[in-house]
């Protein structure tokens, strides 16, 4: 018998804006059996954006950032995606504002308000209160990656229910005000939150929530959760597991 998980109590609570590397150190913590903690936060996001992190100005790591460090680091990832992969290439070959926007629903719109190239393959919009960089190489990094499958046009109850029992997690972006029935404020229209789900069970999530506060395995209908997904407009989440997990 192996080595005993630490699992769902190893949960990092989130220093306030760094969700995205608080679920990563708890996937690292799950798998691993490291014992990462929000005093890890700045290390962590440095070897995450290889060296190169910002605490003022790169405050997330973007969903496909995510997904191909942790591919580098050995895990089995697949990308779920919403939209068709034709959309998400021609947006990655040749993005700007007005293809970004098309991602989103029109509601909000009007919180993108320009672009700028940062080098030739980095660009930034300015989402109501802070700029967004995109650095349009790292799907292109997915692609190549041997640990990488993507999946288009992709449903999330669907995926999650026929992938939840073979010893993967599940990083969702989501909308925390829609996910906790709460009225959005003014300064943040896109309450964008990254958590960790094991599945469904009996119509609801189990959701894993950085914070903070930290929420650590509570219970979300199906419907909310999803509908938290969807707020934005077209959506991706990732599976994540260890490297041949559940073979004979």
């Amino acid at each position: 018998m192996g080595y005993p998980r630490y699992k769902e109590n190893r949960m990092v609570e989130a220093t306030p804006g760094q969700c995205s590397i608080a679920a990563v150190m708890w996937v690292l913590n799950y798998f691993w059996y490291t014992d990462f903690t929000k005093r890890d936060t700045w290390e962590m996001m440095q070897i995450m954006k290889k060296w190169a992190y910002r605490w003022n100005q790169d405050a997330l790591l973007t969903e496909e950032e995510i997904a191909l460090r942790l591919a580098e680091h050995g895990f089995d990832i697949k990308i779920f995606y919403s939209t068709t992969e034709e959309k998400r290439r021609d947006f990655v070959e040749h993005p700007t504002w007005e293809k970004y926007k098309e991602f989103l629903k029109p509601q909000y719109h009007k919180y993108v308000k320009g672009d700028y190239r940062v080098d030739p393959n980095k660009w930034a919009i300015h989402e109501w209160h802070r700029n967004t960089v995109t650095d349009t190489s790292i799907h292109k990094k997915l692609l190549q990656n041997k640990n990488v499958s993507m999946e288009w046009s992709s449903s999330i109850g669907k995926q999650v229910k026929a992938y939840q029992n073979d010893g993967a997690l599940f990083i969702l972006w989501l909308d925390s005000y829609v996910l906790h029935k709460k009225e959005k404020p003014e300064w943040a229209p896109l309450g964008w939150h990254i958590v960790v789900t094991t599945g469904i069970e009996g119509g609801q999530f189990k959701i894993f929530d950085p914070g903070p506060p930290l929420w650590n395995g509570y219970l979300k209908s199906q419907d909310v959760v999803e509908d938290a997904i969807k707020d934005r407009g077209d959506y991706m989440f990732i599976l994540v597991k260890e490297r041949n997990a559940g073979a004979a």
